[in-house]
């Protein structure tokens, strides 16, 4: 489907061009050539009148010049009017408009550098025998029209995200999707992971997808993951600054999309290691990248002010139920609109002696990459564990993360069994069953 933005801009972009060739170079050519004065006027430039000299010395400068700076005028013009109209353009449009714009500019700035070229060789050889082209060399700063162009998409794109927040169900799917991805059998890797794109360029998610994917130079990862820098069975490279990492992981992931062998490549590369099988290979990379990939989203749009806000718990009437022997249970009594809070009064010593037994023999286990994160929850749980009431959600969460770390080396016969009875029990004292 054409953009109509687009189409105004093409067509007066050819109008336009078709003017400057004949108003602005071809006179050079007709007065020059044939002996009779030259009159025209730059807004830059001023008067320009030439009679009774050939097409050398200093007439030749004054010609790059004017005719830089006139094709330089057009391209401003046109990325201006681009500027102020994209906001009006419906959100899916205004990527696909910026690039074809984009095209458009660089295709007539190209096409009336070469006619100019042309004629500047004609009016340089020989009477009557002209030359080939030779190159403009007006020293002029070009309009950086892409630039411009990509900061005012940049900018609405902020804007937009402020006002149309990212909504919480998209993260619903998102993890239905994740676990789709991981739950593939061979021959079905990029069917899933694509899914799971296409959700990421859907409307609500498309313009914080394109900030993040900003700068991101894949095809160097991808390069570096097949080097000797990443030895067989490393996790594949991400940057170390966090945006950066999400924004690699979604390049990634239209990576695996792409095609089966793609998919399988990196999963057998980068996370078989000593697993018995592809497909655990695969849900080892689901689980290290795209399962926390949604907590480290909604920290980075929380941040930003672009997720949706919860809507508001209902009034409460002040009923409060102290729990001292589970975590995370809420008693239910039969009042109307009654808000409860659970306390959780835990034996801090129990539980940080069972996680810590759970961490030492779990971290051999696991990908560097991975460690940070083993140990980012464990210190949530034992900063937690310091309080007089610990908060049982976070409790809670932070044990769902490291239930899923270990359950995600579990298939491997090499496990160790004291880390199943440490886990189970490190589990029960944190109300996970």
């Amino acid at each position: 489907m054409t953009i109509p933005l687009v189409s105004r801009v093409i067509r007066d972009l050819e109008t336009a061009a078709d003017r400057i060739d004949r108003e602005s170079l071809t006179p050079w050519l007709t007065h020059l050539g044939g002996g009779t004065p030259l009159a025209l006027a730059h807004p830059r430039m001023g008067p320009i009148t030439i009679a009774g000299v050939r097409f050398s010395g200093s007439v030749v400068p004054v010609y790059d010049r004017y005719v830089t700076l006139t094709i330089d005028d057009l391209i401003s013009a046109l990325a201006d009017r681009t500027e102020e109209a994209l906001a009006d353009l419906p959100r899916p449009d205004r990527e696909p408009a910026v690039r074809q714009i984009v095209d458009a500019l660089d295709a007539i700035r190209t096409r009336l550098i070469g006619r100019a070229s042309e004629i500047k060789g004609v009016l340089s050889g020989a009477p009557g025998h002209g030359g080939p082209p030779r190159p403009l060399r007006g020293r002029i700063e070009w309009t950086p029209y892409e630039g411009r162009l990509r900061h005012a998409l940049r900018a609405i794109r902020m804007k937009t995200m402020t006002e149309h927040k990212i909504p919480l169900a998209w993260f619903q799917r998102y993890d239905d999707l994740v676990d789709r991805m991981a739950d593939a059998a061979p021959g079905a890797f990029a069917q899933r992971a694509r899914r799971l794109a296409d959700l990421t360029r859907e409307p609500d998610f498309a313009d914080v997808r394109a900030l993040l994917l900003e700068g991101v130079d894949f095809a160097w990862w991808l390069a570096r993951a097949r080097s000797d820098e990443v030895e067989l069975g490393e996790p594949f490279p991400f940057p170390d600054d966090p945006t950066a990492e999400i924004g690699v992981a979604l390049a990634l992931l239209d990576h695996l999309a792409g095609s089966e062998e793609a998919a399988s490549s990196i999963a057998d590369n980068h996370y078989s290691g000593a697993y018995d099988s592809e497909a655990a290979g695969w849900r080892h990379l689901v689980d290290q990248i795209y399962r926390p990939q949604a907590r480290e989203l909604s920290h980075y749009l929380r941040s930003r002010g672009w997720l949706e806000t919860p809507p508001p718990p209902a009034p409460s009437t002040g009923n409060s139920i102290v729990i001292t022997r589970s975590a995370g249970v809420v008693v239910q009594q039969d009042v109307r609109d009654a808000a409860q809070t659970a306390h959780v009064a835990v034996s801090g010593a129990d539980v940080a002696q069972k996680l810590d037994t759970v961490v030492e023999l779990l971290r051999p286990l696991l990908e560097p990459s991975v460690r940070t994160e083993l140990d980012a929850e464990a210190a949530t749980i034992r900063a937690q564990l310091q309080k007089p009431r610990p908060n049982a959600v976070i409790l809670r969460e932070c044990g769902a993360t490291l239930r899923s770390l270990v359950e995600s080396v579990a298939a491997n016969a090499l496990t160790p069994p004291a880390l199943v009875t440490a886990a189970s029990l490190l589990w029960s004292a944190l109300g996970q069953g």
